[in-house]
């Protein structure tokens, strides 16, 4: 054992000789007695409890460190867009398309017999009337009153549809832009009074575009989900068929099946070809 001091600064034991003390490097200026103290020497591993590991330092050795690195920025995540549903048609707006498409194939016939009826008139005026003659006016005037009597029935059952106003208002500026048109080049009015209609018709017709645009997306929504309908009932009538030719329907069943879906399968096709039209 050596003779030991005690720093007065940082109480560790130093050598009686020294006047520094090498650990805090304090002048030593007290005497202290010699002091037979043990030899320094490393506590065990088990000497002291366990300590939590230090965090890293950053900067020069024995310097004072420097701040950790910022955190990178938390992105944030997307946001997920919400996908709105497709407007439904509803099954009573496919009635109403249906009745309107009905009521132009009415229109039509009751148009073919009208002319028809004209020209029977015209062959009664220069000939005399015969038995055949009379017999197709009779049925003529028979296909009228019933196709009258259809008429009738299905305008009863009519409703307004959402857009319909818009469109009527907007075939009638196209008509008249047409008939302004018409009757400039046949120079019925003057150029000026024609720009001046042209510019008024244009400018109505670009806001009801604007104003029925929601409109026209939600018949064009329409338009996709009624030719995927069709779509499956084609499918349904060529099913039909392979059940019947594999045994599994017998005749009225299948005659009833297939006209069924074919009935449905026209409507939906004359539905789509209207909304097209007016798209």
């Amino acid at each position: 054992m050596s003779q030991k001091k005690q720093c007065p600064f940082c109480r560790r034991a130093i050598r009686l000789t020294d006047r520094f003390c090498p650990f805090c490097g304090r002048l030593v200026t007290e005497s202290i007695p010699a002091q037979n103290l043990p030899q320094m020497t490393s506590p065990g591993p088990s000497a002291y409890p366990a300590q939590p590991p230090m965090a890293p330092t950053y900067g020069p050795p024995g310097g004072v460190p420097y701040p950790p690195p910022p955190a990178p920025p938390v992105q944030a995540a997307p946001e997920a867009k919400i996908q709105e549903p497709e407007p439904e048609i509803s099954s009573e707006i496919i009635e109403q398309i249906a009745l309107r498409v009905d009521l132009e194939t009415l229109d039509s016939m009751m148009g073919d017999i009208k002319k028809r009826m004209e020209e029977l008139s015209e062959v009664v005026a220069k000939t005399e009337v015969t038995s055949e003659i009379e017999t197709k006016i009779k049925n003529l005037k028979e296909q009228a009153k019933e196709t009258k009597a259809r008429r009738e029935k299905l305008m009863a059952g009519k409703r307004d549809l959402p857009f319909e106003a818009e469109l009527a208002k907007k075939q009638d500026i196209q008509d008249r832009l047409a008939k302004i048109n018409e009757a400039y080049r046949a120079k019925k009015v003057t150029e000026a009074a024609f720009k001046k209609l042209r510019t008024e018709y244009e400018q109505a017709l670009a806001e009801i575009d604007s104003k029925s645009r929601s409109f026209k997306q939600k018949l064009g929504s329409w338009v996709k989900k009624l030719k995927s309908e069709k779509d499956k009932l084609q499918e349904q009538v060529e099913l039909i068929e392979a059940r019947f030719v594999a045994g599994e329907l017998t005749q009225d069943q299948y005659n009833a099946q297939k006209d069924e879906t074919t009935e449905k399968l026209n409507r939906y096709s004359n539905v789509l070809k209207f909304l097209n039209e007016k798209l």
